[in-house]
């Protein structure tokens, strides 16, 4: 959404200019934070988004010493978090409230790679 409104508008944060300046500094994620979750949950139908009654219980932990997290503070998680986290700085991933991904390991992922071992071996059979 920001790179769209960019090229409309031809100028960069365009989305910051929405928000009030941390350290002077607008930040175009805290805009995009709710478009990712809650307002994306509802425009699927889904009851998630949100840790509240009624919503399921999806959300992942982060691991704040990961290289792309290092350094960021409670002003500038978000931000981090939108434009510059990794996918291995995700430590546990819940949906429903239940554990799939601990340690950054999914809790089926023997099971996925040997079904994915096989289906290629078929493959290459065939």
């Amino acid at each position: 959404i920001e790179y769209h409104e960019r090229l409309r508008d031809e100028r960069r944060n365009v989305l910051g200019a929405m928000t009030p300046a941390v350290d002077g500094r607008q930040s175009s994620a805290q805009p995009l934070w709710p478009m990712l979750n809650r307002n994306g949950a509802r425009a699927l139908g889904l009851p998630v988004g949100r840790l509240a009654i009624g919503h399921s219980a999806d959300f992942v932990t982060l691991d704040l010493n990961d290289p792309s997290l290092i350094g960021t503070d409670v002003d500038h998680v978000v931000a981090d978090c939108v434009f510059s986290t990794t996918p291995r700085a995700v430590r546990s991933v819940y949906v429903g409230g239940r554990q799939i991904v601990s340690a950054g390991s999914h809790r089926d992922g023997a099971k996925m790679l040997a079904d994915f071992r096989a289906l290629m071996t078929s493959l290459d059979e065939a």
